[in-house]
């Protein structure tokens, strides 16, 4: 969610947020299943989810997502960031 609300109005792959995922919480290998494991469960699961929510724009199709905008998660992600400084 940090990397869609840096850049609101940018259009990611699924790629570039795999590549966020990564950057924050190490390296989940590239050439292993979990990369293929979380590209599948962000298209098949989480993404659509926060489409329904109209959290994101996802197109499946094309496999890009845009940030739409909720204050309530960017509430919870800046409580996450709060607990992650400690």
């Amino acid at each position: 969610m940090r990397a869609l609300m840096e850049e609101p109005n940018a259009t990611h792959r699924i790629e570039d947020i795999v590549n966020a995922i990564e950057e924050t919480y190490g390296d989940i290998g590239e050439e292993s299943s979990n990369c293929t494991y979380l590209r599948s469960s962000l298209h098949h699961t989480h993404l659509p989810k926060l489409d329904d929510a109209e959290v994101v724009e996802y197109d499946p199709d094309d496999g890009t997502v845009q940030y739409r905008g909720d204050p309530h998660i960017e509430q919870w992600v800046d409580q996450i960031d709060r607990i992650d400084e400690d």
